[in-house]
């Protein structure tokens, strides 16, 4: 669900919009959560979070 929220807003708002971040944030804390630890540092970095979202589809 997150994923799909990112697309749309980024569709939107563009990669470097507030809410983009905060999503991103959000399904950083979801992968930590479930222990993919691996997934929660990757999405967090701070570089085109939803290229990587993509790429790890």
């Amino acid at each position: 669900m997150y994923i799909q929220a990112l697309q749309g807003k980024e569709e939107v708002l563009g990669l470097k919009h507030t809410l983009i971040l905060n999503t991103v944030n959000n399904l950083g804390n979801l992968y930590a959560n479930q222990s993919k630890l691996a997934e929660a540092e990757r999405i967090q970095q701070p570089k085109q979070p939803l290229r990587r979202l993509r790429q790890a589809g």
